[in-house]
Order: structure tokens, then sequence, then C-alpha cells
């Protein structure tokens, strides 16, 4: 089971040998199932009890593997959230392959992408200055 797991904190976590980045994060099978054995320890518990780490789901509250599971503004959100360029690229493919692609949110996602690969100038940060 792939599952889509959202770190609202400012720190990098370990959970289960499984790093989780600030943002939105894919976890392939194996580590959904070390993140999963790892998510009873009572730290672990307290990071979900306190909103930090968050598992993604659809509006009727069901787990999804991926954007195309979720409505429009559910997904509009996670996109604006997700810092991974080949996550964003692979939700493309899994919208484009679907039943039936959304483009807004191919738009969205292909919106998001250029954001990230070609930042305002106002977000660039000088080191020189």
């Amino acid at each position: 089971m792939i599952m889509i797991v959202k770190n609202n904190g400012n720190y990098i976590r370990h959970i289960g040998g499984v790093m989780l980045i600030p943002g939105v994060n894919n976890l392939d099978e194996s580590d959904s199932k070390r993140f999963e054995e790892d998510m009873s320890l009572a730290l672990n518990k307290k990071l979900v009890d306190s909103k930090e780490i968050e598992f993604t789901s659809s509006g009727s509250g069901k787990s999804v593997d991926s954007i195309t599971d979720m409505k429009v503004p559910e997904a509009s959100e996670l996109i604006q959230d997700t810092f991974s360029l080949e996550l964003l690229e692979q939700w493309i493919q899994d919208e484009n392959n679907s039943k039936k692609p959304r483009t807004s949110i191919i738009n969205q996602l292909e919106n998001r992408i250029e954001e990230i690969k070609n930042p305002p100038a106002d977000d660039i940060v000088d080191p020189e200055n």
C-alpha cells in the first residue's frame, strides 16, 4: 500500500527508518509498512496527536494513495504543500492516466513545478548580500 504522509513541522522526522521532510511525502509499500509499525511508539503518536504528522485522506476520511483519489480542493492544498519535483511529476502522470483527467489539477501541478524550478526573484536568497 502506498501512503501519503504530510509533515507539518519545521524539521525532518525519521520514523521507522523513513525520512519525512517538511511538506508532503509519498511512501512506497516497504516504507509504509515500516512507518506504520513505528507509529505505535508514544513519541510518534504524539506527533500525530499534535497534527505535526498527518496521514492524507479524502474528504470521506479514507486513506488515499494519490491525488487522483482526492477532490479538487483537497488536492489543491496538497499540491501547494509539496516540494518534491519527483512527486509532483508522478502526480501529473497519475492524473493523466486516470479515467477522467482533471485539467485544473494538471495545470496546478505544472504551475507548482514551475514555481519550484523558477522561484520569483523576491524569493531567491543571495548569500552575497
